[in-house]
């Protein structure tokens, strides 16, 4: 299976998404797993998650029907969905190159179907993804194309009022007016 290569702004990317002190700080969030349980519930696939894309690992801060906390990079769906600012949609991963011989397809969790809506920061880069993932082939209507970047839109709302809780903690006084 071939990895996804880096965005050619890989560099600023990766360093947008360590401003965000997010990694270490942040695995797993109570409100934003609430979105990819509404994710679950509205697109009727067994998972969903978010997942930001770091230089080697993929980190899951939200996660329904996933069992594990982080992914390497090179196994990942969303080290593709990155590359662009729209929906990666695969409709059948065992007829797409990209996908058909990677362990998650050939393997358990035997993921069939992927759609990724990628979370762009305010200055543009993509630094992951709000995914949906099904066991069976399948597609998406437009108007549910439409949903999943909206629940992108409101994850990476999210990632910036965490980002903003761990600059106040990191630094108390910054928050308050002189």
């Amino acid at each position: 299976m071939p990895a996804a290569p880096p965005p050619l702004d890989e560099a600023a990317r990766y360093s947008a998404l360590m401003g965000y002190h997010l990694r270490q700080n942040v695995l797993r969030d109570a409100p934003a797993d609430a979105l990819v349980r509404k994710a679950v519930r509205h697109f009727r696939t067994p998972q969903s998650a978010i997942a930001l894309v770091g230089r080697s690992t993929v980190y899951f801060i939200a996660a329904e029907g996933v069992d594990f906390h982080t992914l390497p990079r090179d196994l990942s769906f969303c080290g593709y969905a990155i590359h662009s600012h729209r929906p990666l949609v695969v409709p059948d991963t065992t007829l797409d190159p990209r996908f058909a011989d990677n362990p998650l397809v050939i393997g358990p969790p035997f993921v069939r179907f992927y759609a990724g809506a990628p979370l762009v920061d305010q200055d543009g880069y993509s630094l992951g993804t709000f995914c949906i993932v099904d066991t069976e082939p399948r597609s998406l209507t437009p108007e549910e194309v439409g949903e999943l970047v909206r629940l992108s839109k409101l994850a990476m709302r999210r990632i910036d009022f965490l980002a903003t809780v761990a600059e106040l903690l990191r630094y108390p006084d910054a928050g308050m007016l002189v």
